[in-house]
């Protein structure tokens, strides 16, 4: 069965321009491409991840969106978590009052670590709230959790 997928390797260059506008001193921190069978129609997307080398902490998204051939770029406001009103510990403490706790109550023979994640409501297209996303994962049965923060109300946020 053959595939389609964007090529990072030809949108890198585009999207390394548009980064090193943001930050002259952006590098790449990840990649990804959608995919999907060559006979299915609809479009596809890739996005490039890049962040500052000397503000870590802060990074951009740059999205390419294909349509009917034609693809796209997207630059999106980059998120900074120094101009959140909350950090890590703060969202963690929410989310474990918010169902968390429960989870891992119910689970313990749960793995560590887990993960708590800032980002996007909408991920791949970098829109909607920023929230932090606490993931729990009980790996024998696969039972799963997840809370949704808002990063800037503290607010639980429905997925």
């Amino acid at each position: 069965m053959g595939m389609r997928v964007l090529s990072v390797r030809e949108l890198y260059p585009d999207a390394l321009e548009a980064a090193r506008q943001w930050r002259g001193d952006a590098v790449l921190s990840y990649a990804t491409a959608s995919f999907r069978p060559s006979e299915s129609p609809g479009g596809l997307t890739a996005g490039l991840g890049f962040r500052s080398a000397s503000e870590p902490g802060i990074y951009l998204l740059v999205w390419f969106r294909e349509s009917s051939g034609d693809t796209q770029m997207e630059v999106h406001e980059a998120i900074d978590p120094l101009q959140l009103p909350f950090d890590t510990a703060q969202a963690l403490e929410m989310a474990l009052q918010a169902g968390g706790a429960e989870f891992l109550s119910e689970h313990p023979t749960i793995n560590w670590p887990q993960s708590l994640t800032l980002e996007y409501e909408d991920l791949f297209y970098s829109q909607g709230s920023v929230l932090w996303i606490v993931r729990l994962l009980e790996r024998g049965t696969l039972e799963h959790a997840e809370v949704a923060i808002d990063a800037l109300t503290g607010e639980v946020v429905e997925q």
